[in-house]
């Protein structure tokens, strides 16, 4: 059985620039095949705005952000959220 999530922009970032911290944990369990990580167009989108402005950060260039944001969309199982 395996386990759906969504992560949200934070736990992504988070999780990416912090493999000890919790959110690290989460995300090396999807790497590791032990989680089914949904994503939206919105958080997808809202992490190519979030992270130029953490580049300091990061290090990463206007292509290693978009590559970063494919690489993960292409992981995860896209998901439209339904309105309410």
């Amino acid at each position: 059985m395996t386990i759906h999530v969504v992560l949200d922009t934070n736990v992504l970032l988070s999780g990416l620039a912090y493999s000890a911290s919790t959110p690290g944990a989460i995300v090396a369990a999807w790497r590791a095949g032990s989680l089914q990580v949904n994503l939206s167009h919105y958080i997808l989108d809202e992490l190519r705005r979030v992270l130029p402005k953490l580049r300091s950060r990061h290090g990463l260039s206007d292509d290693g952000i978009a590559d970063l944001v494919d690489c993960l969309a292409f992981q995860a199982d896209l998901v439209k959220p339904a309105a309410y």
